[in-house]
């Protein structure tokens, strides 16, 4: 009785498949199933497991909002995914970037900590990329207005005074690193046996603080004399 009522069920290949069955070949329904089975077995959707994360790493030049998007998008499709296994995942397929280390020195606690920290990360980026494209349209206005070049010197003091300043050194070389003042370095080796206790978040590596980093005083007193950053020039009174 099933395998008559079956055929009205079918569209597509499904139907041209069973119209083109040798006649009495179909004795049963049991028999009309395991045939169906077997002819369409391989049409059956692929459930996706964690594995696909694993595959998935953070592409050079791809930015951290980007790769967010497309990690989101396949832990979506995965059914029973853990917020734990997605999360470590996660960290392990990022490029070693300002947010990989964060994530290093910081763990997460768990990924709604994850994804507000990453937010932050993004909008910093956006940022920058704002800012360059300002720069960009400032430079192509204007030939002669090139941003200024420095030659690092690690571990050498240019100046024997600093100007006093009003906030932390690390908030002032976030921003000359976000509006192109300050180029950014390529990433340091940690010494051996360094303190891992301080972090220089200019260098990425550790071994001493970022407001002590004798290269990042250097650029932003540089800068200062330049008259760029006044507002975080201390005011005398």
């Amino acid at each position: 009785m099933y395998y008559k009522v079956f055929p009205t069920s079918l569209r597509g290949a499904a139907l041209s498949w069973f119209t083109r069955l040798p006649p009495r070949s179909i004795d049963s329904f049991a028999t009309l199933k395991a045939k169906f089975m077997a002819q369409f077995a391989t049409s059956k959707p692929h459930q996706m497991t964690s594995v696909a994360l694993a595959n998935i790493r953070q592409e050079k030049g791809e930015s951290l909002k980007a790769f967010m998007a497309r990690f989101g998008q396949v832990a979506l499709s995965i059914c029973g995914l853990l917020p734990e296994e997605a999360m470590t995942y996660l960290i392990t397929a990022l490029k070693p970037r300002p947010f990989a280390d964060s994530l290093a020195m910081q763990p997460p606690t768990d990924m709604d900590d994850l994804r507000r920290r990453a937010t932050q990360f993004m909008q910093v980026e956006e940022l920058r990329q704002y800012s360059r494209g300002e720069q960009g349209q400032g430079r192509r206005g204007d030939r002669s207005s090139n941003p200024p070049r420095f030659r690092d010197r690690p571990g050498t003091q240019r100046f024997t005074m600093y100007t006093p300043l009003n906030t932390s050194r690390t908030r002032i070389l976030e921003e000359a690193l976000n509006t192109d003042l300050i180029k950014e370095p390529k990433r340091g080796i940690s010494p051996q046996h360094a303190d891992q206790s301080k972090y220089c978040w200019y260098y990425c590596c550790h071994g001493h603080n970022t407001g002590r980093c004798t290269t990042i005083k250097d650029k932003i007193e540089e800068l200062i004399q330049e008259g760029q950053l006044q507002r975080y020039v201390a005011k005398r009174w």
